[in-house]
């Protein structure tokens, strides 16, 4: 049987880190953070109410980000499992809920409140909160509100559970802590047990310091970046190679593997090869294929996305198969490579919230079953949480995906001005931080001091008004003097370097 193996690449660019995840050298996960974007997720903050609206059972915090957050009560009285490991399922003890459903009754305009941003605002909606704080770290995830003990139902060796259980009892944590233990635990010593335990005590301990001293709104605790919550998270046994272009990232990242994960250093490199990390592995291109709306499939058929605020609406078409015997085979084929080729883009786009398929229309029951079959298995080590209905008489798939932040698509696009967002352009940040990776890649091929780089005069602006302090670093990058001039002559994601 082949082995699957499994590359995380990272580009930690002077304006935007990049994370790709490899399996068998395909794409199968990209990640992208923005310099300057602000992100939310995970973060924990002194809020204040503003208003409790009765009729949706929901206060709105106010935080300091700008949009005032939103708190369900079910939020307040039922334990949250947003910000635990969101490919783990847990085993936690039952615990007795408050039977109020009167949010009037907990919570005062004014009142200060420690909450928890468990998703990302999304258009007009403020950032999602709730008030079970959870504070994740590569084997616990402390939870300093709640103190129930969880293990993974990924850790399914009766005896390694029966160990786990005895070290946990040996923590003895104080009262109203507890803690999940994530499937990275499977065979980690007593000793790294406690020494994290201790690590994230000690950062509740910073917390509730922070929250004694300081006025609402403010930010108590920051959720980690990309790059190191992807190797916090990510960076499994099964992870045969970390790949990072940058040597002050890979010094970083050397740091947090001593401390938290040592046994897997040896497996982390340098890239410094000439050619850009994201093409020398093919990426670059898969990357820009993220954003087709039709994605062909080796069997001649295809699958187009229509992504909305709302939901993503997902159709799949055979064109070949007119002519040929047996049809009912040929689209079963053609099904069963769509539920695949669906699967991995919904990771790579990140997707979430309603998604509707539309199979093609098949006859026999049995071929039906088996679609779904191979859709759920390809999404059963999906990061985010998938809820999947069963296929209908015309073959339709419903399922809801977890959507915690923007999906890749509406991060990287904006309305367009001409048809009012009926269609998509790129946005003036993605096509900017396109050009500047383009400049990097380049530079080394002229051999004048100074680049002329022509561009739209809408990116022109966009990078004088706001990635001006860029351009200094990356002229240090590439020991080159670079000149932007606007050139009204050229499309929007165009650009000439000379």
């Amino acid at each position: 049987m082949h082995r699957l193996t499994k590359k995380i690449i990272i580009n930690a660019g002077i304006y935007e880190s990049r994370v790709a995840i490899l399996n068998n050298d395909v794409l199968d996960e990209f990640y992208a953070e923005r310099e300057g974007t602000e992100q939310f997720f995970g973060n924990i903050y002194k809020g204040r109410i503003e208003s409790v609206v009765q009729g949706i059972g929901a206060a709105f915090v106010n935080i300091g980000t700008g949009k005032n957050g939103f708190l369900h009560f079910s939020d307040i009285l039922e334990r949250s499992p947003e910000m635990l490991d969101e490919s783990d399922d847990f085993i936690i003890e039952e615990k007795k809920k408050s039977k109020s459903s009167d949010i009037g009754s907990l919570l005062k305009v004014g009142q200060e409140i420690l909450v928890q941003v468990v998703k990302e605002s999304v258009g007009t909606k403020g950032p999602r909160l709730t008030t079970h704080l959870s504070i994740p770290g590569r084997y616990f995830v402390l939870t300093p509100f709640d103190d129930s003990l969880g293990i993974s139902k990924r850790i399914s060796d009766a005896s390694e559970r029966g160990r786990i259980r005895s070290i946990l009892r040996s923590l003895k944590l104080q009262k109203g802590i507890g803690c999940i233990v994530r499937t990275a635990a499977r065979g980690i010593d007593e000793r790294n047990f406690k020494r994290e335990m201790k690590y994230l005590l000690n950062l509740w301990g910073r917390v509730k310091f922070r929250s004694k001293k300081i006025n609402p709104p403010g930010c108590l605790y920051e959720e980690y970046g990309l790059i190191l919550r992807t190797v916090r998270d990510q960076f499994t046994e099964d992870v045969e190679r970390l790949i990072v272009d940058s040597r002050d990232m890979y010094k970083k990242i050397a740091r947090f593997l001593s401390f938290f994960m040592p046994a897997l250093k040896a497996r982390m490199t340098l890239y410094q090869g000439t050619t850009h990390v994201f093409e020398k592995y093919g990426i670059e291109e898969e990357i820009e294929k993220i954003f087709d709306r039709k994605i062909s499939m080796k069997s001649g058929g295809s699958i187009v996305i229509e992504q909305t605020e709302g939901m993503v609406a997902i159709d799949v078409n055979t064109e070949k198969y007119k002519g040929k015997k047996n049809v009912e085979d040929t689209i079963f084929k053609t099904n069963m490579e769509a539920a695949r080729a669906i699967a991995r883009q919904i990771r790579l786009r990140d997707m979430g919230g309603i998604i509707v398929i539309d199979f093609i229309d098949m006859k026999s029951r049995s071929n039906k079953m088996k679609v779904q079959e191979a859709l759920e298995s390809c999404l059963i080590k999906d990061k985010a949480k998938t809820n999947i209905l069963s296929i209908s008489p015309i073959g339709v798939v419903e399922m809801t995906r977890q959507r915690m932040r923007k999906s890749l698509e509406s991060a990287s696009y904006k309305k367009c001005p001409h048809c009012n967002g009926r269609g998509l352009i790129k946005s003036d940040t993605t096509v900017a931080m396109q050009i500047l990776r383009k400049i990097e890649r380049s530079s080394h091929a002229i051999k004048k001091r100074e680049l002329i780089v022509k561009v739209h005069p809408d990116i022109f602006n966009y990078l004088m008004n706001n990635k001006k302090s860029m351009v200094l670093p990356l002229e240090r990058r590439c020991g080159k003097r670079i000149k932007f001039i606007s050139d009204n002559v050229l499309a929007s994601e165009d650009v000439k370097i000379e």
